[in-house]
Formats: C-alpha cells, structure tokens, sequence
C-alpha cells in the first residue's frame, strides 16, 4: 500500500479512517471513527480530495474530526459555550443576511435571547457542526440561517436548489468585508461546497 493511500478499516464494528497503516488522528489525537458506514465512505471521499486536513470547512473530515474530539471532552458546567456565543453574535457579519440593517438592535438582541441557548443544547453532531463553521467564518448566525433557509419546508430554498442561495452569499461577504476576514475561499464554488457540507453533516441520522 502507498504510505499515502487513504483507507477505511473496521474493527469491532467501527469504521476507522487511516493514511497507509497508520490511523488518522484528530488534533487532540482522538481516532477518527464512525459506525456510520455512510459516514465511513463520505469521509473517504474527502480525504482522498483534501488529505487528513481537520481544518478545512469544505471537507467532511473537519466536522466529524471536532465532533470525535467533543465526545472526549467534559460537559460545559459553567456555561462557556454560551458565553463565547454571546460575544461573538455581537460582532457577526452575517446578522444582516437577508435582513433589514435598519433592525439591528431587534435582530441582534433575538438571537441573544435565543440561538446561544438552542446551539448549546443540540445533539453534539448539530453542534459540532455550527462550531466548525463558526470556526472557519467567524458567524454563528450564518449556520443557523443555512439550517432554516434549507431545512425549511416553507423556504424557498433546499439543499437541492440553492444556487441563489449562493450568490447572495458570495456577494454578501464581500460587500460586507466578511469574505476578507474569514479562513474560507469566498467563491461561488466554493461556498457552494462549503454549504454543502455543513448541511450533509448536520442531518446525519447515524455517527
């Protein structure tokens, strides 16, 4: 085998990502596993295309990465989570994201009454999900936004017809200057496939 050649191997029912023979490990060198044959394949997929890179929002490896690493951590006791949350809503890019700017106060005090609170609470997987993204684009608003906008059976947008999605993304971000300070390519394709992912590994049903 190429010391380089990305693997899946399943011991005692557990699907194990490796690079030649050795296991691929996440930053705080927890292994990346699954029993989640599909998620297995997905994350196969993505190493053979962007290698054993758990910082990189277009690869599935980057959510199930922090997500292994979250189910070895402590509980938050003390409300960190919520607190880091707080602060960061109040210098959002996102926010304005198909709203009105004229209602900043109202729009940035609802969603410190609520998404802090409801993020913090998701399953871990939904959770390791908002963070990764929050992580590469500085906003926990814009997770939440993609959720409603594509999960939504009222919105006029799905994750099967999202391209305009997209271009008011791309747009956004640069007129708002988000795109010159976040760890993200601000391209159509790009962010297309950002969004993507995200969404493929918010509605897993199995980890």
């Amino acid at each position: 085998m190429n010391n380089n050649e990305y693997s899946i191997r399943s011991i005692d029912g557990k699907y194990y990502l490796y690079c030649g023979d050795a296991q691929v490990l996440t930053p705080e060198e927890a292994p990346i596993c699954t029993a989640s044959e599909e998620l297995a394949k997905l994350l196969l997929r993505d190493a053979e295309e962007y290698g054993a890179d758990t910082e990189n929002v277009l690869s599935i490896l980057s959510y199930h990465s922090l997500y292994c690493d979250l189910l070895h951590q402590e509980e938050d006791e003390e409300g960190e989570n919520i607190e880091m949350f707080n602060n960061l809503i109040h210098i959002d890019y996102f926010w304005a994201f198909y709203e009105p700017r004229t209602i900043r106060a109202a729009a940035l005090s609802q969603y410190l009454d609520v998404l802090p609170k409801h993020v913090n609470d998701l399953p871990l997987h939904q959770n390791a999900a908002y963070v990764n993204l929050m992580a590469a684009t500085g906003s926990i608003i814009l997770p939440h936004k993609l959720v409603c906008m594509l999960l939504s059976e009222t919105s006029r947008f799905s994750i099967e017809n999202y391209d305009e999605l997209v271009l008011a993304l791309e747009s956004y971000g640069q007129a708002s200057g988000a795109a010159e300070d976040i760890d993200v390519d601000w391209t159509f394709d790009s962010i297309k496939k950002m969004v993507k992912t995200f969404i493929t590994y918010y509605t897993l049903e199995s980890l």
